[in-house]
């Protein structure tokens, strides 16, 4: 559902592919992000089945937004798209976090139930 709703925003083309520090002039890029990411490397790890719980896909993508946020200039557009997404990707995780509680509740008091 997430990956669907992002992919279909062009500003996130920003951070599809990882950024080649060299090509692109950026000869301080690897003095101040130490952890690069983007969201390619995210889509290939997802489809490799890479990410063992839904905290290290998250914490990933949030080191893009962070990435971008911290090398750009503030008020920049992809400085302003990073923390757009970041607010975004965010609230999205809070809703996920929270049905998943609720399916755990309901399932303990079920099986509480049954128990009886």
């Amino acid at each position: 559902m997430l990956g669907r709703l992002l992919a279909k925003d062009k500003r996130l083309n920003y951070f599809s592919t990882r950024v080649n520090a060299k090509d692109m002039g950026l000869a301080d890029y690897h003095d101040i992000i130490k952890r690069p990411m983007d969201l390619g490397t995210i889509r290939r790890r997802l489809e490799g089945k890479r990410y063992r719980s839904l905290k290290g896909f998250s914490d990933d993508v949030r080191q893009v937004w962070y990435n971008a946020i911290l090398y750009n200039p503030p008020g920049s557009e992809v400085a302003l798209v990073a923390e757009e997404f970041a607010l975004y990707f965010d609230e999205m995780m809070h809703q996920v976090f929270a049905e998943a509680q609720r399916e755990h509740s309901e399932i303990i008091q079920r099986d509480m139930h049954e128990s009886k």
